[in-house]
């Protein structure tokens, strides 16, 4: 009970997302824009789906919100349209884009599964992080009331809030996760 205590408490790699919108073929809204990086394996990030819901239905003005789903190189389409990607396809205002190699997430410097990276409409970064408080647990957190609070007020929220999830890039973590059924 500790461990698992212990590791849902534990955030994964800490990364730095860029403080400009990066060239990227992704392109950016005139409003704020979450981008959240997915990989559709990783168990934690089922609560940041859960919680992007609440999010949204919080914002008074939604940003836009683009999901990176991580696809290795060598898997085809299919192997990133999980149930994950199935629960995103309905939040509003949401565009799903399939991240082959994880070469948006790289371009964003997201490296962890649930880190977002949320930008004014001028393209500067002004929160990165999790927005949930735990593995697998939404609810109630700093990360969301960040999002929120720039989406109603434009006001400069907490700018950093640690992220749960698993690694995004790392093979090994990539293959582990994606055997687990």
């Amino acid at each position: 009970m500790v461990w698992l205590t212990s590791y849902s408490l534990t955030p994964g790699p800490t990364s730095h997302a860029v403080a400009h919108w990066p060239a990227t073929k992704i392109s950016r809204s005139n409003s704020p824009t979450l981008v959240i990086a997915v990989h559709p394996y990783c168990p934690c990030t089922r609560a940041t789906l859960e919680e992007l819901s609440r999010v949204l239905a919080k914002c008074n003005r939604c940003p836009a919100v683009h999901l990176l789903f991580y696809r290795p190189l060598d898997q085809t389409e299919s192997w990133a349209r999980t149930g994950m990607w199935q629960s995103a396809s309905t939040l509003p205002r949401t565009q799903i884009i399939e991240d082959k190699g994880g070469i948006e997430a790289k371009r964003f410097g997201l490296s962890t599964s649930g880190e977002a990276a949320l930008y004014d409409a001028q393209g500067e970064l002004v929160f990165r992080g999790g927005i949930t408080s735990a593995r697998g647990h939404a609810g109630d957190n700093y990360g969301e009331a960040a999002v929120v609070e720039f989406a109603n007020t434009g006001l400069r929220p907490r700018s950093f809030t640690p992220v749960f999830g698993c690694s995004l890039l790392s093979s090994d973590t990539i293959r582990n996760v994606a055997s687990t059924p």
